[in-house]
């Protein structure tokens, strides 16, 4: 008999998106503070900028899915309580 953890697909997601949305955020607020500073210059355009806010608008959509999994699956872990009790 195999186990399987519980929420790990949904988990998984969340996991990722976590990582994802971190990983943009840190594109995000290294290039505002590279055009910031006069001094340096900017090796990212706006595009830099704008496919970090796609990234991050994915990893929110991908969170929402992790969440769903999550919870579809704590049902069907209580449906098997409540049939087996």
């Amino acid at each position: 008999m195999s186990v399987y953890p519980v929420g790990g697909s949904g988990s998984q997601a969340l996991q990722q998106a976590y990582k994802h949305m971190n990983d943009a955020a840190s594109r995000i607020a290294r290039d505002s503070t590279t055009a910031a500073n006069p001094k340096t210059e900017a090796t990212s355009s706006g595009n830099g900028t704008t496919q970090s806010l796609v990234e991050m608008k994915e990893a929110s959509a991908q969170t929402q899915a992790g969440v769903k999994a999550v919870k579809a699956q704590d049902g069907m872990v209580g449906t098997l309580f409540d049939n087996y009790a």
